[in-house]
């Protein structure tokens, strides 16, 4: 009686089993990556609003003007200050409920002068209502992922830029170091209260719109000579001073 072959399953059989693995785990790999990016995503801009909305309340409480191009440590307008990204949050956490630094930072942002362990800390000690209250000083220790602008007024163009993420240069692309997202593109909340995810600003329906009306992709067209831009760590279309903007009249216009 002759004995029963057994069945053993070929080599490329094996081979093919593996591969498919492969390429299945690889697959659940990449769906989580999308599935995680579109998630930051959402709380990137959730932010932006958020920042966006808290600073129009500032604005109807402080006669129709946005924070000033001169708050002091604590947030407050201070002759012969100057403001920074921090002072012009901490200005905002007073007239609204952006009480926590994570607000200011966005999940992705992996910037070495950006610390995420920071995230659930206040931006504030104290009452936020409280004249008197102080900026925590781990605020103060971390970079921020958007870029703010002052010494805006409700009655600029509802076209005019209000907050981007950090990273926007002058010729309309994203700095492939300090942007968030690389050069993969960025989020622009408006005075009109509108938020706008663009890859680049030179393309004809990604545009900003200058003081004339006329399409440009340089946000500092955008803005008047008692305007400035504020971002830390510093932004390509910062002047060099940490946490201090570029004046569009510093820059010859």
């Amino acid at each position: 009686m002759k004995p029963k072959r057994q069945l053993v399953p070929s080599v490329t059989w094996i081979v093919a089993a593996l591969l498919g693995l492969l390429l299945l785990a690889i697959f659940f790999t990449w769906l989580m990556e999308v599935r995680s990016g579109g998630h930051v995503r959402s709380v990137h801009s959730m932010n932006l609003r958020q920042i966006g909305q808290a600073a129009l309340m500032y604005a109807m409480e402080n006669d129709g003007r946005l924070p000033e191009t001169n708050l002091g440590p604590d947030g407050i307008p201070t002759e012969g200050e100057t403001t920074s990204v921090h002072r012009y949050a901490m200005a905002l956490s007073r007239k609204s409920d952006l009480t926590s630094i994570g607000v200011f930072i966005s999940p992705i942002d992996r910037h070495p002068g950006v610390h995420q362990d920071l995230r659930n800390r206040p931006i504030a000690r104290g009452r936020q209502t409280n004249e008197a209250n102080a900026v925590n000083p781990d605020f103060l220790e971390s970079g921020i992922s958007y870029q703010l602008i002052g010494g805006l007024a409700m009655d600029s163009p509802t076209t005019t830029p209000l907050a981007i993420t950090r990273g926007l240069r002058e010729d309309g692309t994203w700095d492939s170091d300090n942007g968030v997202y690389g050069t993969d593109g960025g989020y622009i909340v408006f005075l009109a209260g509108n938020i706008r995810w663009s890859r680049d600003l030179i393309s004809e329906f990604g545009q900003l719109q200058d003081l004339a009306g006329a399409p440009t992709a340089n946000i500092l067209e955008t803005l008047s000579p008692d305007h400035a831009i504020y971002g830390d760590p510093e932004p390509p279309i910062a002047d060099g001073t940490r946490g201090v903007g570029a004046r569009v009249e510093d820059r010859g216009r």
